[in-house]
């Protein structure tokens, strides 16, 4: 039996597991467990950052990795932001871009997590534009690494731009205000393992009250479409597992009122937490 589990923290109760690759897993939650692998890849990544181009034009369908303004001869920490300035002085506004590498087995799908990436962010992998993101600010945002894109030799190259300038089109939430909005890479990237074609993981995993002593767990599946009966694998506080067989319906797994050992209140005097592991088994 094989179970992947999923973890984050919540109120009353919570998903916890311990990473599988502790050196370079994120220290933060949610995290994972067993066959699932999440790597950090913060640290320090090629860089190159182009102050107010006067004609740059960042969604520029023929711009990519190659081009003659990919060129990234500098470094910079990630997460870190590409506009910090002294006070009394004006930060960049323009483009960003950053280049990293990363191993990953080859005929395998991954999942890259961007924590935070303003104002407007594209992200190629090995040469490939894999998707962009519009939402600035901090909210963080996924894109998936099909198979076919991952190299053959598993050493791949991750590029990402990014673009702090204000802009209805490319930052329809980053248009002006009356305080500054940062951009760059601000936040963590995690780069996921994803199951074989086929299967689903859980992804997340939400916890929220019914009752005193019950809660509601709602699962997301990495696999958006999968649907199906589903045996998962549920634990509170380390204890005893319990098996549970249920149906996903279009990625998400709805537990109603699962009862919690031992509850405890939440109370801001008195914070009270439960953890709580949640996995399937294949």
């Amino acid at each position: 039996m094989t179970m992947t589990a999923v973890a984050a923290l919540l109120l009353l109760a919570a998903t916890g597991a311990t990473a599988t690759a502790a050196a370079a897993a994120p220290p933060y939650w949610p995290q994972y467990a067993n066959q699932r692998i999440v790597t950090l890849l913060d640290g320090q990544w090629q860089f190159a950052l182009l102050d107010r181009p006067a004609f740059f034009d960042s969604m520029d369908p023929a711009f990519g990795p190659s081009s003659p303004a990919a060129a990234t001869p500098n470094t910079t920490s990630v997460p870190s932001c590409m506009d910090v300035a002294p006070p009394g002085y004006l930060g960049s506004r323009g483009i960003a871009m950053y280049r990293t590498t990363f191993q990953h087995n080859p005929g395998e799908a991954a999942r890259l997590q961007f924590q935070a990436c303003s104002f407007y962010c594209r992200v190629w992998v090995n040469g490939k534009e894999i998707g962009d993101h519009r939402a600035g600010g901090y909210v963080a945002f996924t894109l998936d690494v099909p198979a076919s894109a991952v190299a053959a030799d598993g050493a791949n190259e991750l590029f990402v731009l990014a673009d702090n300038r204000f802009n209805h089109t490319t930052a329809p939430m980053h248009t002006g205000g009356d305080f500054w909005h940062y951009g760059g890479l601000m936040r963590s990237v995690e780069l996921h393992s994803l199951p074989a074609a086929g299967q689903a993981w859980p992804w997340r995993a939400y916890v929220l009250p019914a009752s005193i002593s019950t809660v509601n767990i709602s699962i997301i599946l990495t696999d958006a479409n999968f649907s199906g009966e589903v045996d998962m694998a549920l634990s509170f506080d380390d204890g005893t597992v319990s098996k549970i067989k249920t149906t996903a319906s279009a990625g998400r797994i709805t537990l109603a009122r699962i009862p919690v050992p031992n509850p405890r209140v939440w109370t801001t005097t008195d914070p009270q937490l439960h953890t709580a592991q949640v996995g399937r088994t294949l």
